[in-house]
């Protein structure tokens, strides 16, 4: 799934309109609470609606980041699909 995040001061939310894999449509809103964003949103996958939850917190010092991944077929019941972390490195001296 590929988002275009924006930000919609009418309703002072983060927006993301994408595609998911196959090209159905993909959209939803984040929400920003301290060290953590929170997406949540729709997408169309073999012509099925479909629930997404994404978590992403950030560390303090700015070198970490997790996501978590969530599924839904009816937007009640969630599925873990993934986890992910992030590390920041130094570049490497140049030589």
């Amino acid at each position: 799934m590929a988002l275009l995040y924006a930000y919609d001061p009418a309703s002072k939310s983060i927006v993301g309109n994408g595609l998911a894999s196959d090209g159905g449509p993909a959209s939803g809103i984040a929400k920003v609470s301290g060290n953590a964003i929170t997406f949540e949103g729709k997408f169309t996958l073999g012509g099925k609606e479909n629930s997404i939850r994404i978590v992403y917190t950030v560390a303090a010092n700015l070198m970490n980041k997790t996501q978590k991944v969530d599924l839904s077929a009816d937007g009640k019941v969630w599925t873990p699909f993934f986890e992910s972390t992030f590390t920041k490195v130094k570049p490497a001296p140049k030589t």
